[in-house]
């Protein structure tokens, strides 16, 4: 695999990281949401989602992931929330974000395990 496609997976596994980490603290807020809304945490997976959104930037291909993540960066930052009919027809929901999260991670294994079998036949 030649040093490009190496630093583009590496820069991919990076964004699919912070995606992973963004979803989980968006998932721990909306299971305390109950006990009331705070803007502090708000903006703090506000920070969570741009982390993800400069990690997909670095990447080739992952413009999608990027627009996701810069569209949650800024919904978290907003004091205007959106529907939830509104995230889901914009596929900003968490489901459909993860569920993309997952198609994008079994993209990378593959690559990875096509060229792990390509280096053990050499």
């Amino acid at each position: 695999m030649d040093k490009m496609k190496v630093e583009d997976l590496k820069a991919r596994k990076e964004a699919l990281e912070a995606i992973l980490e963004a979803i989980t603290m968006t998932r721990k807020y909306i299971a305390i949401l109950p006990e009331g809304f705070s803007r502090e945490q708000e903006l703090e997976l506000a920070r969570y989602w741009g982390k993800a959104e400069i990690c997909c930037s670095l990447s080739i291909d992952m413009e999608r992931p990027f627009n996701e993540a810069c569209d949650k960066a800024v919904y978290w930052a907003s004091e205007l929330k959106m529907t939830k009919e509104e995230l889901v027809e914009k596929g900003l929901d968490l489901n459909s974000v993860e569920k993309n999260y997952h198609i994008l991670l079994r993209e990378i294994n593959s690559i990875t395990n096509a060229s792990s079998k390509r280096t053990l036949k050499e």
